[in-house]
């Protein structure tokens, strides 16, 4: 899920802003999945106008983003703050457990969750949120615009220069880093780079969407499907699968390098 602690330290910088009331926030936020556009709602709700800016030219519906994921009381906390809560619980499904089924034998195994998750696929996740943010009147959200790097205004005013991947550039109070993994705000600023370490894992996965559910399989939980124990396998290879609103099911296969060995 997203992190939101950046949304309140964005807020106490804009705060002083507005105090000192000598400059008008303009807010720049890299990246219109779940994190930015719900911090541009957060922001709009507070009077305070803000730009998404987007790489994908479309929203995602088949690509490697398509996954299917678990909101704990963290994520669901969130939404509700910024009043998405009703519109994504409506396109999932709540999980009340986990299911670990035997890959060879087929038994299941059942573990209940201490409290019940929301599980819905990214793209109808970002699909809810964005249909909020849109129609917000201190929300632009521009689509094809990606950031290439961020730099502190050189004129002295304390700002920052936006750098766009089409070769042009904006100004900028604030920007808000919510371009994934690979940030380019983060990367453009050696005192937040340094404090992240990316960890590299020797495996791949590969995304598949059903048209149609595992038949008795229950849309209240999740499945993992691992090798038997019996066959001593190191479980190199696992499977999580996890049943859509629209009777489907979203699967991703997770292997390690060994796997092809």
């Amino acid at each position: 899920m997203f992190n939101v602690s950046i949304i309140f330290l964005l807020f106490g910088s804009l705060t002083h802003c507005l105090c000192k009331a000598t400059t008008i926030p303009n807010v720049i936020i890299s990246g219109g999945g779940p994190g930015g556009l719900l911090t541009s709602i957060l922001l709009n709700n507070i009077g305070i106008r803000s730009s998404v800016l987007e790489e994908a030219i479309e929203p995602d519906e088949w690509s490697s983003k398509s996954y299917a994921m678990s909101l704990n009381e963290r994520g669901k906390d969130a939404l509700n703050r910024g009043g998405c809560l009703d519109s994504v619980m409506q396109a999932g499904n709540e999980k009340k457990c986990s299911y670990f089924v035997d890959g060879k034998t087929g038994d299941i195994k059942m573990i209940p969750m201490a409290k019940p998750s929301l599980g819905v696929s990214r793209p109808l996740l970002v699909k809810c949120i964005e249909k909020i943010a849109k129609d917000l009147p201190h929300v632009t959200l521009r689509r094809g615009v990606g950031v290439s790097r961020v730099t502190k205004d050189d004129k002295g005013s304390g700002g920052l220069q936006v750098y766009l991947e089409d070769g042009t550039d904006i100004p900028a109070t604030h920007i808000v880093g919510a371009d994934g993994k690979w940030s380019k705000v983060r990367q453009s600023f050696p005192s937040l780079n340094s404090q992240a370490n990316l960890a590299y894992c020797k495996c791949f996965g590969v995304l598949m969407v059903c048209e149609n559910a595992v038949k008795g399989w229950s849309d209240n939980g999740t499945y993992i499907i691992v090798p038997s124990e019996e066959s001593g396998s190191k479980q190199d290879f696992y499977i999580i699968a996890s049943t859509l609103i629209n009777g489907g099911m979203s699967l991703a296969m997770v292997c390690t390098n060994r796997t092809l060995l």
